[in-house]
Formats: C-alpha cells, sequence, structure tokens
C-alpha cells in the first residue's frame, strides 16, 4: 500500500510537472537562523510564487526556461533576489535581513488566499502584539485577538475567546501541534502563551482546513521558536505580576538550536506573609508558572528533529491553624490545575516535492481540589480530595506533497488514546495512626479511542483558488461508536484591480465536552468525553464575502451563518464537585445554537502608522429542551455590536505608541423580575395574613432576557527600546481603561434603607478594573 501511495504520487507529479525545473529549499532570518513561516517566493514579473509552509520550506516549479529573477519576500523584512541561469532542478535557501516591508516592492499576483490577512484566516504579528497595550504590562496573545471582528473577550479584563457565537471549550488550541484543553492563568486574565516564545500563530474562524478538527468554532495554531542558531541570547523581564527568565542558542556545532522560558507570577512571596500578618494564623497565596522550551536537531540536510515540553500550573493556597482553630489543629485547602504537553517530531524531505512528517504527542490536564486537616493534640488526620483529569497520547502521520505550480496536496492519518477522569471524590481519615475511613466516589475511569484520516487539494488557477477537502473523524468511547465525514471547501475568486470574492462551508465535529461549574470560584472547567448516551457535538458553517487590497490598505467584509447541535449543559441548579451521581445524568444533552453576522475589517500593515479597525454585527442563540422552559434563549456571550480601533505610531527610532479601544454592546443577563411573600408551614394557620410576613422570594422572567450596559474602554502604551554594547533594554509602560471608565462586571439587588424603614428594593451595578497604570522592564543580552 505504501508502494502504491508514492508511486500514485510521483506519477502524478510527472503528471502535472512534465520536464518542467523544480526550486525549492527554505527561507529563514539572516541573524537566528529562525524559518520564515508564510514568506512568499516568486518569479520577478510574473505571478508565479508559492508561501513557505511552518517549517519555512518551499517548491515550485519554474514556468519557463531562460535567465530568471526569484524574489523572496517577508513583512518586516528586505527582500532578496536570486538571478537563476539554468534549467537544472536546485536548492535555493534565503536569508533575509530585517528592514523594509513587503510593500515596498511590486509583486505582480496576490498573495495566496490563505497566507494573508483576511477574513477567515487573522494573524497579527507577534512583534506588533509586543507593542499592543497590555493589562498589568503582560502582552498577551490571545487577548489581543480580541481586537478582531467575530471575537469576544468574555467579563472585564479576561483573556477568553468566544468565536462567532461559540463557548470558550469549542476552541482548538495546538501548541507546535499538539491540543491544550486550558489556556488561561488567575482564573482568565492571562494567557498561557509567552510572546518571546512564541514565533507563529494564525486563527481560523471559519473555512477550516482538513487539517484540523475536533472542535466547533476556531482553530488557533501556535508555533514556538526554534532557537537562535548563531549564538546564545538571554532574556530577563519582570513585571508587576510576574517575572520572566529565557535563553535560546545553537548546540551539536551548529546542527541543533534550542529555547527555554521560564516565567512565574512572584506576588505570592508577599501574599503569603503579609495575609499571615494581617489575619493571625490565616495566610493565602496564589502563583502561576510557564514552562516552555524547543529542542530542535538538522540530522541531515533530509531529516530534522523537534522536541516541544510545556508545563504550566496555577495553585491557590489558604492555611489556617492556631488561634483560628484552637491548639495543635492546621487546615489547608488547595487548588491545582493545569496542562503539560510533550511533542516528538520527525521531518523528512523525500523529494524535493515530497515531505512527510511523522509525529508522537503527549498531553495532560488535570484539576486538583484538596482539603486536609490535622489536630497534633489527638492525633487526627482527615482529607478531601476531588480529582479530574484527562491524558491524551497522540501517533499522527503528514505529508506535502507540491505538485505544478497550482497544485498542493495535503494529507495524513493519526490517531490519540484518551483516558479520563472525570471527576474522583475521595475522603479519607485516620486516628492515632488507624485508617477508620477511606472511601471514593463519583465517576470512574474512562477510555475512549479517536481517529481522523483527510486530504486537502489546494488548487490556484487564475479564475479561481480553492481548498477542497475532507476529513474522515471517527471516535469510539466504551460501548459508542461516531463515524464522520466532514466536508470543507474554502475558495476565492479574483476579480478586478486585487479584489477577491471569497466563500467557504465546514463541518465539524467535537468529541470533548467541557462542563462549567458556577460555583467553583476560581477554576470552574471540567472535560468529560462523549459517550454512548451523550452524542459529539457538531457544527456547520457558510461564509461569503469580499476581500480587496487597496495601496496600503487591506479590507475585508463577511457575513457568515453557523449551526450548532448536539450541545450540552447543567442541568439548572447542579454543579460538578461533590456529588456521587453519574455526571452524564446531570446535564441537558441535545442542545441546539444558531450564530449569524456581519464582519467588516480595514487593516494597515504598512507605512509609519499601522493599526485596523473593525466592526461586527451578530446574534448568537441557545435552546435546550429543559432550559428556559424549552424556549431559544441568548447565548451568554451574544452581543450585537462590536467596534474596535487599533493604532502603532513609531514616535523616534527608541519610543513607539500604540492605544486601542473597544465598544460593545452589553451582555445578557438573568435577573429577577419582582419579589413575592413566601409563607413557610411553620408559618402558616388558618388565620394567618398572608401579607403581612416579612419573608420574600424573587421570580424571574426568561433566561438572558436583561442586557448589561454597554462597554468601552481606551488602553494606551508605550515602549522604549534602546541597544548598546551587545544588550537591549526594553521599558514598557502603559495604562489601561484610561478614561476610568465603570464597565458593568455585574448586577445585583439591594434595600435602600431598610434600617430607616425603606425596603424599595434597587439594581446596582458593580465594576471590576478601573484605571491601571503598568511597568515592565526587559534586558536582552
Amino acid at each position: 500500500m505504501k508502494r502504491f501511495i508514492i508511486l500514485l504520487l510521483l506519477g502524478l507529479s510527472g503528471y502535472v510537472s512534465g520536464q518542467s525545473t523544480r526550486l525549492y529549499g527554505t527561507a529563514r532570518d539572516s541573524e537566528t537562523g529562525e524559518p520564515l513561516i508564510g514568506a512568499y517566493i516568486f518569479i520577478q514579473g510574473t505571478t508565479t510564487g508559492v508561501a513557505t509552509n511552518n517549517s519555512g520550506y518551499y517548491s515550485f516549479m519554474l514556468p519557463q526556461e531562460g535567465p530568471q529573477t526569484l524574489v523572496c519576500s517577508y513583512i518586516g523584512y528586505k527582500p532578496k533576489n536570486v538571478k537563476i541561469a539554468g534549467n537544472n532542478s536546485q536548492a535555493i535557501d534565503f536569508l533575509l535581513e530585517k528592514g523594509i516591508e513587503l510593500g515596498e516592492i511590486t509583486v505582480a499576483g496576490q498573495i495566496p488566499t490563505e497566507n494573508r490577512f483576511g477574513t477567515n484566516l487573522t494573524e497579527i504579528p507577534v512583534a506588533q502584539i509586543k507593542k499592543m497595550p497590555a493589562l498589568l504590562g503582560e502582552p498577551d496573545l490571545m487577548r489581543s485577538y480580541q481586537f478582531l471582528p467575530g471575537i469576544q473577550g468574555g467579563t472585564e479584563g479576561k483573556a477568553g475567546m468566544y468565536v462567532r457565537g461559540g463557548g470558550s471549550d469549542q476552541n482548538l488550541i495546538l501548541l507546535d501541534g499538539s491540543p491544550l484543553y486550558y489556556v488561561n492563568h488567575i482564573g482568565g486574565f492571562v494567557s498561557i502563551f509567552d510572546p518571546d516564545a512564541v514565533k507563529n500563530f494564525k486563527l481560523y474562524k471559519g473555512g477550516f482546513p482538513a487539517r484540523f478538527g475536533g472542535r466547533l468554532s476556531s482553530v488557533l495554531d501556535v508555533q514556538l521558536n526554534e532557537g537562535d542558531q548563531k549564538k546564545t541570547q538571554r532574556t530577563v523581564s519582570i513585571g508587576l505580576l510576574s517575572g520572566k527568565y529565557g535563553q535560546q542558542g545553537p548546540f551539536a556545532r551548529g546542527k541543533g538550536s534550542y529555547i527555554v522560558s521560564l516565567r512565574r507570577f512572584w506576588l505570592d512571596f508577599l501574599m503569603r506573609p503579609a495575609s499571615y500578618l494581617a489575619f493571625k494564623g490565616y495566610s493565602v497565596g496564589y502563583n502561576f508558572y510557564d514552562l516552555n522550551s524547543k529542542f530542535t536537531y538538522q540530522a541531515d540536510e533530509h531529516n530534522k528533529l523537534f522536541f516541544s515540553i510545556y508545563a504550566g500550573d496555577d495553585k491557590l493556597t489558604q492555611k489556617y491553624k492556631d488561634k483560628l482553630l484552637g491548639p495543635d489543629n492546621k487546615s489547608t485547602q488547595s487548588l491545582k490545575w493545569g496542562n503539560l504537553l510533550s511533542a516528538f517530531r520527525w521531518n523528512h524531505t523525500w523529494s524535493p516535492a515530497l515531505v512527510p512528517d511523522l509525529k508522537l504527542t503527549y498531553t495532560r490536564y488535570r484539576f486538583l481540589d484538596l482539603d486536609k486537616y490535622r489536630d497534633n493534640s489527638e492525633d487526627i488526620r482527615m482529607s478531601n480530595q476531588f480529582l479530574s483529569r484527562i491524558n491524551d497520547f497522540g501517533l499522527s502521520a503528514d505529508f506535502d506533497y507540491f505538485g505544478a505550480n497550482w497544485y498542493h496536496l495535503k494529507g495524513g492519518v493519526g490517531t490519540t488514546f484518551h483516558l479520563l477522569d472525570p471527576g474522583i471524590n475521595r475522603s479519607e481519615s485516620s486516628e492515632k495512626g488507624q485508617t477508620y475511613s477511606d472511601t471514593s466516589f463519583g465517576n470512574h475511569s474512562i477510555t475512549a479511542w479517536e481517529q481522523f484520516a483527510y486530504l486537502e487539494n489546494q488548487v490556484d488557477l487564475r479564475r479561481i483558488r480553492f481548498n477542497l477537502g475532507g476529513r474522515l473523524a471517527c471516535f469510539f468511547p466504551e460501548g459508542g461508536k461516531y463515524i464522520y465525514a466532514e466536508p470543507r471547501l474554502s475558495a476565492s475568486v479574483p476579480l478586478l484591480n486585487k479584489t477577491s470574492l471569497t466563500a467557504s462551508y465546514t463541518e465539524m465535529h467535537q468529541f470533548m465536552h467541557m462542563l462549567s461549574n458556577p460555583t467553583a470560584g476560581f477554576s470552574t472547567d471540567f472535560w468529560v468525553p462523549a459517550t454512548a448516551s451523550i452524542p459529539p457535538g457538531k457544527s456547520r458553517q457558510l461564509a461569503v464575502g469580499i476581500d480587496k487590497q487597496f495601496g496600503m490598505f487591506d479590507f475585508s467584509a463577511e457575513l457568515y451563518y453557523k449551526k450548532l447541535s448536539d450541545l450540552i449543559s447543567f442541568k439548572e441548579g447542579e454543579v460538578f464537585q461533590g456529588n456521587a451521581v453519574d455526571w452524564q445524568k446531570r446535564v441537558e444533552k441535545n442542545g441546539t445554537g444558531t450564530s449569524k453576522g456581519l464582519e467588516l475589517f480595514l487593516n494597515k500593515k504598512e507605512g509609519l502608522i499601522t493599526g485596523w479597525i473593525s466592526y461586527s454585527l451578530a446574534k448568537s442563540d441557545r435552546t435546550f429542551r429543559n432550559i428556559n422552559f424549552g424556549e431559544t434563549y441568548p447565548f451568554e456571550y451574544d452581543r450585537r455590536h462590536q467596534f474596535n480601533a487599533v493604532i502603532n505610531i513609531p514616535l523616534s527610532d527608541s519610543w513607539n505608541f500604540s492605544a486601542a479601544w473597544t465598544y460593545g454592546s452589553g451582555y445578557p443577563i438573568t435577573l429577577a423580575l419582582g419579589k413575592m411573600n413566601v409563607i413557610t408551614n411553620s408559618e402558616y394557620t388558618s388565620s394567618s395574613n398572608l401579607y403581612s410576613t416579612r419573608e420574600t422570594g424573587e421570580y424571574y422572567g426568561p433566561k438572558n432576557s436583561f442586557r448589561m450596559k454597554a462597554y468601552h474602554r481606551m488602553d494606551i502604551g508605550f515602549t522604549h527600546t534602546k541597544k548598546a554594547y551587545g544588550k537591549e533594554r526594553i521599558w514598557t509602560i502603559g495604562i489601561y481603561n484610561v478614561y476610568n471608565r465603570q464597565n458593568p462586571f455585574y448586577y445585583f439587588y439591594k434595600e435602600r434603607k431598610p434600617w430607616r424603614g425603606d425596603h424599595t428594593t434597587v439594581l446596582y451595578q458593580s465594576s471590576f478594573l478601573p484605571i491601571i497604570p503598568s511597568v515592565s522592564y526587559t534586558l536582552k543580552f
């Protein structure tokens, strides 16, 4: 079978390419040797060209014989030309220097749709994100995407991502091709991604290529840096929230490179002793950390090895002792949650036209709630533990086949073994060394297999460009079987004056559901699989739009419609922890949802002043049979209007200014409509006056029928960079919520002046983040 596929591809290569000369190679940063993803390689004066893949590799055919000029260009780098005299296939590698941008050279044809800042695919350069205003001095990759059309961030200050009416669990987030389940710290205020360790990342809102699957609403594809291949570099950074150390450099005599980055929240070193002194026997501490590392080794010209590791945890601890609990007594409560990820990849250049990849991955997500009590005087020990975790073991094989210049084939197969503990409670007690209680209850461990196979046909003709593909998605839980064919199509029809009509259709299935515990506090997310009785979620999305380039500007407008089905949610009043009942009996299933909208985007990515403005008009809803009496209600992050503006201005060679403003109409919430008198059994007699009791209760109308006030704020930031004596010093100064807008965080009812007999109930608004200045310092050497 393997030989048949190879012969078929080689035969196709001969058919589509004839006797043409093939050029292939890589595009890299001349200073560090880092591959440049999405660099454009083309024949000067023609429309013939391709973009480099995630390894910085390209391959295409010369359309004619004779002397020609090959050009490599990349935004933020000086283009490089190479004269081609012969007609023999050859490898040509490009080393680009940082300098002028792509717009300062002439490209006869349009850049391929997937490599542009378009509608379904959005991409913000990491260097630009570092200059954007940041909350508490922490540049955040995910928060920067909240300024793009079709993306909501959730509640105030959080780095969440709700794409086109989808939930936060419906985003496929990949780190070097491996999935992550939890991507935030501090309850969602900081994402786990370190901008200094990230090379490139793309967000797909629709038109998903067939290589992606397993989620319903979006794909965030994050690639880590490979490290400097020429010299060792170190980075030290300190801000109001965290400190960071990074190092990168070569090894194995230049054949390999590495990058290691460690970030840690440092305020707990102050929180613990301060709270202990203030509360006399009580202390509280919170911390998080991230470790990113990647090792790359070029064994020879045909084989390259990659090994990536990510580890990150949040931990919240409270300790009570002595005066609060009595002499010799001590109690500890701790929450711990986070990810561990490792990935090994072998990239082999079989031929200039065929490049396969083999990948092994491991992902673990764990949430642990542990309470301990100790009485030293009586030698008593008690503990209660809740554990929810996922272990994923994956193996996949992919390939890129570069046929004719108008044809690129991608394909692959893969399998993942899921081992889940959805929620296990354990209680243990002992006295004087003897255990007298050891009980476990909750949900038993679950195993499931997930497999996939896909093909993508990327065709680039003069009259039309499209990616036509399909994905076979299979999931085999205990006692169940789900097999789906997922068609994928995205197309672009070029018109006159660098204008294109775009359209896409995708179908996706999600085999892992997330349940949010409304009373769990700091961390609320628990992952459960599709089972024989709980089917996978499904989505279908159709989008049409127009994309135009004029001068230094890109403009896009897109209409979309998305249908969701087989969603799940907790039954009203249910929570995840501390319950022996199977979770499958505590959820509502077979939910549906719709999302539709219009997105406008104007981007200026060249010239002295850069930035963008965007507008979204959207509507999203949900329907469950036993929620809201079966009536359709607005999705919790349904936002009808959203407007964003971002600007970046270099003030001098060392100073840069940036500003961002956002406006959004209010989110829907559920509020009580009024009060009613409540009579208990002990109060009621035949002569009772039903209107004299002071006990009251609230009654509610339809779910999410009230709208919060509109949200808006402005952030500004200044960056000062100075290079001297081989070192680079960066000061980042920012102000969050410049004009101190009191945005609504939540609403509550309160009696006006009950101590004066005024029991009039009034609705109050609570705000969260006021104006917040910040500063951070970074040293690179």
